[in-house]
């Protein structure tokens, strides 16, 4: 399988740098080789652009004479999971997901007792808030990197989500500015980056593309027309930060590939394997974490064998962990609750998926989550201004 380059090649590795030009030493991971830290350093206003969803593989694809493609220095690779939930919470820690162990859409706190939508923090049977009765902090502890930078720190994030109890846990020590539409989000850039001589670090997401692609295709006209609105906001963007010792990073927390209704493994047509769960389907349809019932593993790994094979690789999540699939070093000791006890990485471009009852069933065109080097492979864009 392909994996992570967390060794000098991965988003860790860029948010290592950004902290160290900060001067904030508190990743473990080793800082990017393709970036200066002094560089970073000395420039006013360090900005980095995250473009959910905008994989390396479609820029090489699609972005011909693009200004995306003019600036791009090389390819990194995500996180595990391929998934935004990981990828941005390693954005805003520098860690991987085996130490901030958030590990994709869907997963178990066993403090709750049941299975979590993280982003919007939500049970996944009802989907409604918690309330009061818990905060995401609690079952989430995070450190955020902003409040260690030696700079001033802006978030950018859209109205409808900057508020959002993840939002506000993950970008504790920054300012949150809010965007409503696409030019409004590099209008906002700019006016930061201008805004006084103070040294600043500006964090600027954008969502769109990844939503597009899960709902039209990563190959859909309405997609590709939409990289061609972000390249034109970008060289405007280069254009108003010229002479404003600005450094711009653009990248992405994972790409996509699509899939199709043959592709999809709907877990209600298995129901002997089913019955062998103990827990719904957590993770990503693309990586699923089964939590099995005890005397029912070696059941589960034959029907996998004998059924499911040739749509997904059958792995005990216990040997992901140890072969650093979620990142190096210790890992976080929630880590091994949130994974499952088998974690089915799906081959080619299929997906796993179950429903439970009262859920809507849902299907998107643009998936992530796997190991393709499609989902895997994130640009590195870099200018300087």
């Amino acid at each position: 399988m392909n994996k992570p380059n967390y060794q000098d090649g991965s988003i860790v590795n860029l948010m290592s740098t950004v902290c160290a030009a900060c001067d904030a030493t508190i990743s473990p991971y080793n800082p990017h080789p393709d970036l200066s830290i002094a560089e970073l350093k000395e420039a006013k206003n360090i900005i980095v652009l995250l473009i959910d969803g905008l994989g390396y593989h479609y820029i090489k694809r699609y972005g011909a004479g693009s200004t995306i493609e003019k600036f791009l220095k090389t390819s990194m690779t995500s996180v595990f999971p391929t998934t935004t939930s990981s990828a941005i919470t390693t954005f805003a820690t520098a860690l991987a997901p085996m130490q901030h162990a958030v590990t994709g859409w869907f997963m178990h706190f066993k403090e709750l007792g049941c299975v979590t939508a993280v982003l919007p923090f939500t049970p996944r049977a009802t989907m409604q808030p918690f309330g009061d009765r818990v905060t995401i902090a609690e079952v989430l502890p995070l450190n955020p990197m902003f409040t260690y930078l030696n700079r001033l720190s802006y978030v950018v994030n859209h109205k409808r989500i900057i508020d959002s109890n993840y939002s506000v846990l993950t970008t504790m020590g920054a300012e949150r500015v809010e965007y409503y539409g696409l030019s409004d989000f590099f209008a906002q850039i700019i006016n930061l980056a201008k805004m006084n001589d103070a040294k600043k670090y500006i964090h600027a997401y954008w969502a769109d593309f990844d939503a597009l692609c899960h709902v039209h295709g990563v190959d859909s006209d309405i997609v590709h027309q939409h990289f061609k609105d972000l390249d034109e906001e970008l060289s405007e963007l280069l254009s108003f930060l010229q002479s404003t010792d600005s450094v711009v990073i653009v990248t992405a927390d994972h790409g996509l590939i699509d899939c199709d209704t043959q592709t999809i493994v709907h877990l209600n047509d298995h129901p002997e394997l089913a019955d062998m769960l103990s827990l719904p389907l957590c993770g990503e349809p693309r990586v699923a974490y089964c939590y099995v019932k005890p005397n029912k593993t070696s059941a589960f790994e034959a029907y996998i064998q004998n059924h499911l094979a040739s749509y997904c690789e059958l792995h005990r999540s216990e040997d992901l962990v140890n072969a650093n699939y979620f990142g190096l070093g210790d890992p976080n000791s929630k880590l091994a609750q949130r994974v499952g006890d088998y974690t089915l990485i799906m081959k080619s471009n299929h997906v796993i998926k179950d429903c439970l009852m009262g859920e809507k069933p849902f299907t998107q065109i643009g998936v992530h989550g796997g190991l393709d080097e499609r989902e895997l492979l994130v640009p590195l864009i870099f200018a300087k201004c």
